[in-house]
């Protein structure tokens, strides 16, 4: 039996978010729709999401990997990128529910897009990877304090053996699922001034798995990452503790 370690109060002090979606096969013909491809993407996302024409660019190269279509969001907070194997965003500096919102529309609204703009288009997998900075109670000397009680569990260590003044656990923890077709990775460090704790959450979807839209990955991804929290310590500052 485990010993149940003392429960810190977190808030979430910023969020990263990046989504790709990975094409069961190279889309050859981006190039040659490419203005087709960026108007279906303003037309689902205007006048939702403000774009400028400054917002939209189309740009090519040598190779295939070269082309891209980018599109700027949210004054810079945002992007989105389909190249001719892969739809990828990144959100950057969230700090509030609602632009956690805002992003999960504007990817369900992407994706209208994609499937509406290139119609004959496989997807091989998808992937969700969150990156949390939250502050905790206690601040970073508890959280040191956390996690190493955590890792000498697993990896009893006397620094003194190593010559070292002080040494940090960080934590990483993997979950697989074949059956239902996906992967969720978790790792816990210190984080950098700011914040206290850094949580970074790694997933991956196959298709055909038991979580087959957007929404049902991030409910399920969001559920698994309070509940690892929860297991970790840490309870959403205003929550009660059982």
């Amino acid at each position: 039996m485990v010993k149940k370690l003392r429960t810190m109060k977190y808030n979430r002090f910023a969020t990263n978010v990046r989504y790709q979606a990975r094409f069961a096969s190279p889309q050859f013909q981006l190039p040659n729709v490419a203005a087709e491809v960026i108007e279906g993407f303003y037309n689902a996302l205007n006048p939702r999401f403000t774009l400028n024409l400054s917002d939209l660019q189309s740009l090519g190269g040598h190779s295939y990997a070269d082309v891209a279509l980018r599109i700027s969001l949210l004054s810079g907070k945002g992007q989105l990128e389909v190249r001719p194997d892969r739809f990828s965003t990144f959100f950057q500096d969230l700090r509030s529910d609602e632009e956690l919102i805002t992003v999960r529309d504007c990817v369900e609204l992407s994706e209208d897009a994609l499937a509406t703009t290139l119609p004959d288009l496989e997807v091989l997998d998808r992937a969700i990877q969150l990156s949390f900075w939250l502050k905790c109670e206690g601040g970073p000397d508890a959280v040191t304090e956390l996690l190493n009680q955590h890792g000498q569990r697993g990896l009893p260590i006397a620094k003194e053996d190593f010559g070292a003044q002080d040494f940090d656990h960080t934590l990483r923890v993997d979950l697989r699922n074949s059956d239902e077709r996906w992967q969720v990775n978790f790792s816990f460090q210190k984080s950098v001034p700011g914040a206290d704790l850094f949580f970074l959450v790694d997933s991956s979807y196959t298709e055909a798995g038991k979580y087959n839209s957007f929404e049902q990955r991030v409910e399920h991804i969001t559920s698994l990452s309070l509940k690892m929290l929860k297991t970790l310590g840490l309870e959403p500052e205003g929550e009660n503790v059982d």
